[in-house]
């Protein structure tokens, strides 16, 4: 069975970019274009795991960990957190708040399937 991901950003490039690698490594990918609409998605699909982009419209990536975490059901679903190469130096802050692992884009794209494999053992 294929492993269900949920992708969160409001750039419908950046969610092209990082969910045809993964439909060709034959993951199940859902898409939302922002936090709130990824919550209403949450609900009613049954995902393993959440990648969502740190900085979004209405609602941050932050935040949307944060909601994930206090919400009983879904408190142990890993969340990967987009980061940009200037926001490296937080990743370990992150990771204390709940953030499974993290993704440093562009340079790290080619990883992503590695890191949701990871991140669903962790």
């Amino acid at each position: 069975m294929a492993i269900r991901v949920l992708l969160v950003d409001e750039s419908e490039e950046l969610r092209n970019m990082l969910k045809f690698p993964l439909l060709y490594l034959g993951f199940e990918v859902f898409e939302a274009q922002d936090a709130l609409e990824a919550i209403g998605m949450l609900e009613h699909q049954a995902v393993e795991v959440v990648i969502t982009d740190w900085e979004m419209p209405q609602m941050s990536g932050l935040e949307l960990v944060r909601t994930i975490r206090q919400t009983p059901r879904w408190q142990t679903l890993p969340v990967v957190l987009l980061l940009k190469e200037s926001q490296v130096h937080k990743r370990n802050d992150l990771l204390t708040i709940g953030v499974t692992d993290t993704l440093v884009l562009p340079n790290e794209v080619r990883k992503i399937a590695a890191k949701i494999k990871k991140a669903m053992l962790a």
